[in-house]
């Protein structure tokens, strides 16, 4: 397992620049702390880290904080999932694989957020910031890099 650390903190900065919020770094500095262990075993020494941050991940009608980062040819996100015996769970989607990704309506309570839903080897959907940033473009646009 390599401690992939440093190259996921490339991602966050990149992530606080275009956010022009040091916020979005300490949120992501706390949210990869709890999931560190599913990101580093599935980063290798000579990942590039392109963008990584803290999101909400939809997951099985629950809404945890997990962990999202984009290195050069695939998605990892991570979160833990369970009330009282939370287990890591991991979802790791290579560029090559992707089908879509798309912007969706939340319902409820997400009515109003920001969802992206990626479809590939795996599926999942984030919620990413809203404001005035596109979000929405910078995360596709990373997710297009081959």
């Amino acid at each position: 397992m390599t401690d992939a650390s440093e190259t996921v903190i490339d991602g966050l900065t990149n992530f606080v620049q275009f956010m022009q919020d040091i916020n979005f770094g300490k949120a992501g500095g706390v949210q990869y702390q709890a999931v560190k262990s599913a990101i580093d075993e599935e980063m290798a020494p000579t990942d590039v880290c392109v963008l990584a941050f803290s999101t909400v991940v939809l997951d099985q009608n629950t809404r945890p904080s997990g962990f999202v980062v984009i290195v050069q040819d695939r998605l990892i996100v991570a979160w833990k999932r369970g009330a009282f015996r939370k287990t890591l769970v991991r979802v790791v989607i290579p560029f090559a694989s992707i089908t879509s990704v798309q912007r969706v309506v939340g319902e409820g309570a997400l009515r109003a957020a920001n969802l992206m839903r990626i479809d590939g080897a795996s599926t999942v959907t984030v919620a990413l910031p809203t404001g005035p940033k596109d979000v929405f473009g910078l995360v596709a646009g990373a997710l297009k890099r081959t």
